[in-house]
């Protein structure tokens, strides 16, 4: 009999929270998608909780959709880990190889991850992530140095840390709701897995998901994760911008923005002039649909070049032969990847999720890249549990090795 497990995420995101449960075939790999949810949701900030009860609120209602929608419990699942508190900094560690024989082993390997940890961090931060980007034995750069013989071992690698209060905030609310976490994973690390390619991560590729309240960054090169980073610029601005700038209701503002944003002013038909009335009964007046993409190109303007400033961090501004690849909701708006080729000076296209079957029409969109990575990641750890430990295992076993298992896989 054909072995299966259930695997379910959530987005919890600033506009909205997204719900999918999917099925996991290990004799045939297939990963399918039973039942999906999306809910409007009030209770953050910049991918921060900022009102428990909305967000329990919203988060029991996906969960409920995405139940209904599949015919089955949503029970536990793979959680997203959002907001601008989250960030990355590369850190060294060094050890002695321990055998006498300076053969190195899996206890060195763990003992030198535990060293590039070992940095001062503010007393409410926690380590979230630390990812292994490069090894070396007597100044020799090597990815596995596992049974390698030499006398001293280095990593270099990457620290992804984030503020404990609003990590634990998170984790209330999805526990009220009538969720177990299987794990919380930071939103990029989620994102890659659903658009990227093996080719794009070698060549060097950077992923940008512009969600409503934040802007999400990672790089890769040569198989290896150069940054993560989280900006406090997403799509919701360029509405409160619109509602600003034309003195609209916030809801008016979004409803503009879907029907009439643009990236690019030269896109749009001249001297088209919009009747506010017909978007909201309760607005008076007309307006050029040329004002509305002039603040709208504003925005994105100001989001790629603080993307840019970024890669220039890493010596890497227009220097990723694979690309951007744009993920999330603010990623629908019209001509944004031509604005974004003209920013960044790179190619540009828009991501949507990769390696899924079952109700997928529905969730081929740029939106629901991080929910979908969130399944892979776990139809990944559980794959590990099934072969490595053993299919009735829990996944907090896999939890103590996962840092290595993704250090060591191509």
């Amino acid at each position: 009999m054909a072995k299966t497990k259930i695997i379910s995420s959530l987005d919890i995101g600033t506009s909205s929270v997204k719900a999918l449960i999917a099925q996991k075939h290990f004799d045939s790999e297939q990963i399918k998608i039973l039942g999906f949810a999306k809910i409007p949701c009030h209770g953050l900030r910049r991918g921060v909780v900022i009102d428990i009860e909305e967000t329990i609120k919203a988060i029991e209602l996906a969960k409920q959709k995405a139940e209904q929608s599949a015919g089955l419990p949503l029970e536990h699942a793979f959680v997203s880990l959002e907001g601008s508190h989250i960030c990355s900094q590369s850190v060294h560690g060094t050890v002695a190889v321990s055998r006498a024989d300076g053969e190195v082993s899996q206890d060195d390997v763990s003992r030198v991850v535990e060293a590039a940890q070992a940095v001062s961090l503010p007393g409410n931060c926690q380590v979230l992530e630390i990812i292994p980007r490069e090894f070396t034995i007597d100044s020799q750069k090597i990815k596995n140095p596992i049974g390698m013989n030499g006398v001293r071992l280095e990593v270099d690698a990457l620290l992804i840390q984030g503020l404990d209060p609003f990590i634990k905030n998170l984790e209330k609310c999805i526990n009220q709701a009538g969720v177990d976490i299987n794990a919380m994973v930071v939103a990029p690390l989620a994102d890659e897995l659903a658009v990227l390619s093996k080719r794009q991560k070698e060549l060097g590729v950077a992923v940008i998901n512009l969600g409503a309240g934040t802007t999400d960054l990672l790089v890769y090169e040569e198989a290896s994760i150069l940054t993560v980073n989280v900006l406090p610029l997403g799509a919701g601005h360029i509405t409160s911008d619109i509602a600003i700038g034309l003195k609209t209701s916030i809801e008016t503002a979004e409803a503009i923005k879907i029907k009439y944003g643009s990236a690019l002013k030269d896109k749009i038909s001249q001297n088209k002039k919009i009747d506010l009335s017909k978007i909201d009964s309760l607005e008076q007046g007309f307006v050029f649909q040329e004002e509305i993409v002039e603040i709208v190109e504003a925005r994105l303007q100001e989001v790629f070049s603080l993307i840019n400033l970024e890669l220039k961090k890493i010596h890497r501004e227009a220097l990723l032969p694979g690309g951007v690849v744009l993920v999330g909701g603010g990623s629908k708006i019209p001509f944004i990847t031509d604005l974004a080729k003209k920013v960044l000076s790179l190619p540009v296209q828009i991501g949507i999720p990769q390696g899924l079957t079952g109700v997928v029409e529905s969730i081929m969109d740029p939106e629901y890249v991080t929910a979908a990575g969130l399944i892979l990641y776990g139809a990944k750890e559980q794959e590990q549990i099934y072969s490595k430990i053993g299919f009735s295992k829990d996944l907090s076993a896999l939890r103590k090795i996962k840092q290595w298992l993704r250090a060591f896989l191509p």
